[in-house]
C-alpha cells in the first residue's frame, strides 16, 4: 500500500492457494470431494480504480475466472458497497455427477456446463445476464423416459429476481420455457413457467409416448 495523508493512492494484494479439498454434504448424506489445483486471487488499486481478478481451477480442470473493476476515488467501504461495479465471470464445469445427486438421480448431466456472465450496477443490486449451455452432452430424466439434447439456459436479473429462458430437444421436436424466480421467496411457492414448443417428446415409458405441442 502507498498513499498519502489519510488516503490509499495505491495498492496490490495477492493470495494463492493450492490443494484445497472440501466435502459438502448431500441430500443422501454421502459427501462429494472437490480438490482444487489452485485458487488465484488479486486485487489492485490505482487512480481511483479498483481491480479484482480470481482465478480458480478443479482437479478435473474445471475452472472459474472472474475480473470485476470499481471506480472508487478514496477507497472506503462506504465506496465498495454502493459504488457501481461492472465485471463479468467465465465457468467451465466438466464433471457434472454432484448435479445428479442433489436431484437424487431425477436429472442425469452429461457433457461440459459452460458459462458466461455480466455483471453491472451496486453491489448489493447487480444486473446479471449471461449465458449457460450444455455441451457435447445431454440430460437425462429417468422418471419420464426421455433425453435432453442439446440443452442452453439463459439468465437475466438482478439481487431479487432472475428470469430464465431455456431451449430444450427432446425426441423430434424442441421446448421454450420462460420463468422469473424470486430470489427471496420460500421453496413453498409455486414459480409459473411459459412454455412453447412443437412435438416435444415428454414422455417414453411402457404405454406412455407423449409429445407435447405448447403454445
Amino acid at each position: 500500500l502507498a498513499g498519502q495523508h489519510d488516503r490509499i493512492l495505491t495498492g496490490k494484494l495477492h493470495v494463492y492457494g493450492t490443494g484445497m479439498t472440501i466435502r459438502p454434504p448431500l441430500k443422501d448424506s454421502s459427501l462429494q470431494r472437490l480438490q482444487w489445483q489452485k485458487n488465484d486471487l488479486r486485487a489492485e488499486y490505482s487512480s481511483g480504480q479498483l481491480r479484482l481478478i480470481l482465478d480458480s481451477v478443479l482437479t478435473d480442470d474445471s475452472s472459474r475466472h472472474a475480473d470485476f473493476t470499481q471506480a472508487n476515488p478514496n477507497l472506503s467501504v462506504t465506496g465498495l458497497l454502493r459504488n457501481p461495479v461492472h465485471g463479468k465471470v467465465h465457468l467451465l464445469i466438466r464433471d457434472l455427477s454432484p448435479v445428479a445427486l442433489l436431484t437424487n438421480q431425477a436429472v442425469i448431466p452429461s457433457g461440459m456446463l459452460q458459462g458466461q456472465y455480466a455483471i453491472s450496477g451496486q453491489p448489493r443490486s447487480p444486473l446479471i445476464t449471461g449465458q449457460m449451455e450444455l455441451t457435447n452432452g445431454q440430460a437425462e430424466i429417468p422418471p419420464l423416459g426421455i433425453t435432453l439434447a442439446p440443452l442452453q439456459m439463459s439468465p437475466q436479473g438482478d439481487a431479487a429476481n432472475i428470469r430464465l429462458q431455456a431451449t430444450a430437444h427432446s425426441g423430434s421436436g424442441s421446448l421454450q420455457a420462460t420463468s422469473t424466480i424470486n430470489i427471496h421467496q420460500s421453496g413453498n411457492n409455486m414459480v409459473a413457467v411459459h412454455l412453447t414448443g412443437e412435438d416435444f417428446k415428454t414422455a417414453r415409458l411402457p404405454g406412455i409416448d407423449l409429445d407435447i405441442s405448447p403454445d
